[in-house]
């Protein structure tokens, strides 16, 4: 496993050497340096990409970033859970968030449930009618 992340990490390099302004690919090798335990090279991907993009699918993956760092600080912890609240309240990471496994370390925070609970309530109220 660890060297298909090599391997995925070498291809999101050339292109994001290619093309240094594509927010999906940096955003994407965000989420892979986390996972790989590179905590700051990761926020720094992260961040940039929250500069470029106000894409709640980029927030949500700035939020696996977070939710990664290692050690997870509660500064960590708490951009996390702002970023996942920002993505769910504009629509995007409902139906990933309960089965994504990047926020495995910060899921049985109480906060967290109770935000992913609220972003479900608004979704319910919105669309009733």
């Amino acid at each position: 496993n660890l060297n298909k992340n090599d391997a995925a990490l070498e291809v999101i390099d050339r292109e994001i050497a290619l093309y240094p302004d594509f927010v999906k690919g940096r955003i994407g090798r965000a989420v892979l340096l986390a996972r790989l335990g590179k905590t700051k090279e990761a926020v720094e991907d992260a961040e940039l990409c929250l500069k470029q993009s106000t894409d709640p699918a980029t927030a949500y993956q700035a939020a696996n970033v977070y939710a990664l760092a290692k050690p997870l600080t509660v500064k960590d912890r708490t951009r996390a859970l702002d970023l996942l609240s920002a993505a769910l309240l504009n629509g995007f990471g409902l139906d990933e968030v309960d089965k994504d496994t990047d926020f495995d370390p910060i899921r049985k925070d109480p906060e967290f449930t109770r935000r992913v609970e609220a972003a479900r309530t608004l979704k319910q109220s919105a669309s009733a009618p």
